[in-house]
């Protein structure tokens, strides 16, 4: 030190500091950026070439398969075009017949005017028979006119199946052989001709050309396409082409061999090039050959590798390979980019540590300014600080405990809310304000999370200090120390009840069928829980689909909504209930009612509907009811539903469920049977989802699961949901079965990739219980982000507005949205937009049906069409065949499900 100060000031040891360390940095940069490089580069040069073999190899092989599907192409447009002109001559024949025959022209000219047209060098041609099978004309042999077709077509199925088609569909491309007008009866030769009726003259045209001259001059012109083609680096890639005798059909660097036969070409070492290729196309159509060759660019004979396929429609051999200086060639681009990459490397290092060191200069000059700023910085940052705790009091019910869960901070605002003084909250437990009707459970779980040092969110009832109760929209937050140990915990919350009743309001819609203003099936569930001895008429309108389709479905909504109001005015002044349990069918519950005046309301009922139909606007439209009646069990609805099935069977307008009916104990024994089962199940833990891939028709991969649900009987059978579902849902067990579902698929997938989907119906999504525990389970196991919630049955949502309220709540959450069997029931464009669906699942009914029938194509396309429009992903369901992923994949699918892909399993395929 000299004079109490250090001898070397702090900004000199900084800069000596990172001088030091850019000069390691540039000193081991240039080490491995260019000399352990290159040493290494050289002592793989052998590992280097068996790969740049491999790699030239593949690309060879690629470039013959790209000319084969370019080939492929030219021949697909080629014969698509020549369809075309056949049909043009076919349309313009049938025009110049008509206007000749509507002059009065004789025969004689129509046939003159048509032998005066040929095309194809005189090979193309009109003929016409009569609809009795007899030749009226034939362009080529005038000596078949006055023949019978028929006779021809015994020996010519090909021809017999061409006018088959023509005489059932009235218009007809075909292909079959025929003989040359110049060339032996025997003689035949591939043709392609488009036919069509004349019904008014009782004619039929037909225009025809040998193929054999569109081949030719097709082949010619894919010789100079490919005589012309490069590819590879430089550009000295080329093709050559043999026919099916290894004669010469092109070469386009040496034009010499053209038309010379291979057989006769030896390479340097004297080996045979014809008997080389021809082993090694004639074992398997394809393969690779090595032989010496002279490059385009040198008269020294080189070892060239080359790939050879066979097109089998022309027996053509095409040929390309690779040169072994290639390799060299790429040594030296290798060699040399190692160079320049290290001058370049080298300019940037130079550069980069001259900005280090005037960096550093900088920092050492200012560093005690920036001290000075970055205290200033602080105590902005304080203050800020405290601005930001005046918000979040002023907005939010903000309280702090300690480790212990004991109050030492609360906020005027939760004063406020809570009705609790300050005094009388700090130093206790934070279950001052807990309400009773908060399970235990959801404590227990708040206070895992936290303690374990994660976030928790959710909603709590709680108490005030009058007693009343209010709901918390709550975010609990660990503070920690520098140590990582939990020091405090801060939670922030809003007082939501106002939107908690809302939700119990749509609650109420929810028990109103919005149609006809009559309670719901749910509502009537709930209604029968409640009873003590409940009866229930089950009235459904008499074909009522027979109305649908007659008189369209706004009107049939009318019906609906009159035979409602119909049966409502008769009987609303009786001690009954009302419901529409379906799309028509309606329910009457009665609770502790005398039964056979119940029963003689109802009939008085029917008859009175009968007798006066429904009237719509100015139309008397008949309606007749059926019922089916039943009493004294809370599973009275499934009974009910039983006796309406069996006074539909046996053609009854109205039917009580007598246990003594053979039938009907049948019936009820099987659907008790049911019951036992799944309620067996559920005790012994057997209810659990299948799961069945979905596939990425873009990158192959599994990339989904959709989560199946299934049940176990106590005989080992297993159960599918339509053996059960229905059954479930009118006892109440139904909920139960969900969550069951909604816990083992999360547990599932909980720590795995995948995206996942649960089937919910509308009772789901109208379920608090149900639609709180998929989201709270889910975002507990932080899978929100991979949950996908599919809506089946979704023609029961019509006119649900709350439902779409759900949904965007949902998806706000991060849970994305499919929709189920798109393409069926109400399943339309509009209701895609409505739902803001993230995915669509195109019907099972539709899939199946693309390969044979073009309409089901076509509407395919559309949803494909306007899924991609508007943002949407689509999943093709029922892909049971290569053939129906392949069509799928060429109408721009983005997914597909099935059993071609996987079925349903308890464990996961390996993608």
């Amino acid at each position: 030190m000299i004079n109490g100060k250090p001898r070397i000031s702090v900004t000199t040891l900084n800069i000596l500091n990172v001088l030091f360390i850019s000069l390691s940095f540039v000193f081991v940069t240039f080490y491995f950026i260019f000399y352990q490089a290159d040493k290494e580069f050289e002592a793989q040069i052998t590992n280097v070439r068996e790969r740049f073999v491999e790699n030239q190899k593949v690309n060879i092989k690629t470039e013959i398969s790209r000319a084969e599907s370019k080939i492929a192409s030219l021949r697909f447009m080629r014969n698509e075009a020549l369809k075309s002109e056949l049909k043009n001559r076919t349309e313009n024949a049938e025009a110049i017949i008509k206007e000749l025959y509507r002059a009065n022209a004789e025969a004689k000219v129509i046939n003159d005017t048509l032998n005066a047209i040929k095309w194809d060098n005189g090979t193309g041609y009109y003929f016409v028979f009569n609809e009795a099978g007899i030749f009226t004309f034939h362009g080529s042999n005038k000596t078949l006119t006055g023949t019978d077709i028929s006779e021809i077509t015994l020996n010519n199925s090909e021809l017999g199946n061409f006018l088959s088609v023509l005489r059932k569909e009235g218009e007809s491309f075909g292909t079959y052989n025929w003989t040359k007008p110049d060339s032996s009866p025997t003689d035949l030769y591939p043709k392609i001709a488009y036919a069509k009726h004349i019904p008014e003259m009782g004619l039929y045209v037909v225009a025809a050309s040998y193929t054999e001259y569109q081949e030719k001059s097709l082949q010619e012109y894919i010789l100079k396409l490919f005589s012309e083609e490069r590819f590879g680096y430089n550009n000295y890639g080329y093709f050559f082409i043999m026919d099916k005798d290894f004669n010469m059909l092109m070469h386009p660097v040496n034009k010499s061999l053209d038309g010379k036969s291979v057989f006769e070409i030896m390479d340097a070492e004297g080996v045979n090039l014809g008997e080389l290729f021809s082993k090694a196309v004639m074992q398997n159509s394809a393969g690779y050959v090595t032989y010496l060759w002279n490059t385009p660019t040198s008269i020294e004979p080189e070892e060239k590798t080359a790939f050879l396929k066979m097109i089998p429609d022309w027996q053509w051999t095409i040929v390309t390979g690779f040169y072994s200086s290639d390799f060299d060639t790429y040594i030296d681009h290798q060699r040399e980019t190692l160079r320049i990459q290290f001058l370049d490397d080298l300019f940037k290092i130079i550069a980069i540590l001259l900005i280090i060191l005037l960096i550093t200069t900088l920092i050492s000059i200012y560093i005690n300014v920036y001290i000075r700023r970055i205290e200033k910085s602080r105590l902005r940052e304080m203050n800020m600080l405290e601005q930001y705790k005046l918000v979040l009091d002023a907005s939010s019910i903000v309280s702090k405990t300690d480790p212990q869960g004991r109050i030492n901070y609360v906020n005027d605002k939760f004063c406020t809310t809570t009705m609790y003084s300050k005094d009388d909250v700090i130093g206790r437990s934070h279950n001052i304000e807990r309400h009773p009707a908060t399970p235990r459970e959801t404590f227990r779980k708040l206070w895992e999370t936290i303690s374990s040092g994660r976030v928790w969110h959710g909603v709590l009832k709680n108490r005030r200090a009058d007693g009343t109760s209010y709901y918390k929209s709550a975010t609990i937050i660990p503070l920690k120390d520098e140590n990582g140990n939990i020091i405090e915990y801060i939670s922030s919350g809003h007082d939501i009840t106002e939107l908690i009743e809302k939700r119990d309001r749509l609650e109420n819609i929810f028990n109103t069928d919005i149609l006809t203003g009559l309670g719901s099936r749910m509502k009537l569930l709930a209604d029968l829980e409640k009873s003590t001895s409940p009866a229930v008429a089950l009235l459904d309108i008499d074909s009522f689909s027979s109305i649908n389709d007659h008189y369209g479905n706004e009107k049939g909504d009318d019906v609906i909504r009159e035979v409602g109001s119909g049966i409502f005015r008769r009987l609303s002044r009786k001690p009954y209930s009302f419901y529409r349990v379906n799309a028509d069918t309606f329910a009457v519950a009665a609770d502790g009612a005398d039964l056979e005046a119940f029963k003689n309301d109802i009939r008085q009922t029917q008859r009175n509907i009968a007798s006066h139909g429904v009237k719509i606007g100015s139309e008397e439209i008949p309606v007749t009811l059926r019922c089916g009646f039943a009493s004294g069990s809370r599973d009275v609805l499934a009974y009910a539903d039983m006796a309406l099935n069996n006074s539909k069977i046996r053609n009854l307008e109205f039917y009580a469920y007598d246990p003594a009916d053979s039938q009907m104990s049948e019936n009820y024994s099987r659907n008790i049977a049911t019951l036992k089962s799944i309620y067996s199940a559920i005790r012994d833990d057997k209810i659990f989802p299948v799961f069945q891939p979905i596939y990425n028709i873009a990158n192959g991969r599994i990339e989904k699961y959709e989560c199946l649900m299934r049940a176990e009987a106590e005989n080992g059978e297993i159960l599918m949901p339509g053996d059960f579902i229905e059954i479930s849902k009118k006892t109440r067990i139904y909920p139960r079965l969900t969550l069951i579902i909604i816990e083992k698929s999360v547990q599932k997938f909980k720590n795995l990739p995948y995206e996942f989907s649960i089937n919910l119906t509308i009772e789901d999504l109208m379920n608090d219980e149900t639609m709180e525990y998929l989201v709270t389970y889910a975002k507990s196991h932080d899978v929100l982000n991979r949950l996908v919630v599919e809506i089946v049955e979704t023609e029961e949502l019509k006119g649900f507005e709350e439902v779409l309220t759900l949904l965007k709540e949902l998806k706000n959450q991060g849970v994305k949205i499919a929709i189920d069997d798109f393409g069926s029931g109400y399943s339309n464009f509009e209701y895609l937009i409505q739902m803001n669906a993230d995915y669509v699942k195109i019907d099972a009914g539709i899939m199946k049906h693309v390969l044979k029938d073009e309409r089901a194509t076509e509407i395919v396309r559309s949803i494909v069409t306007f899924a991609r429009q508007t943002g949407v992903k689509t999943i093709a369901e029922f892909i049971s065949s290569q053939e129906l992923l392949d069509a799928a994949a060429s109408l721009g699918v983005d997914y597909a499900q099935g059993y071609h892909i996987g079925k349903p399993e308890k464990e996961l395929i390996d993608s």
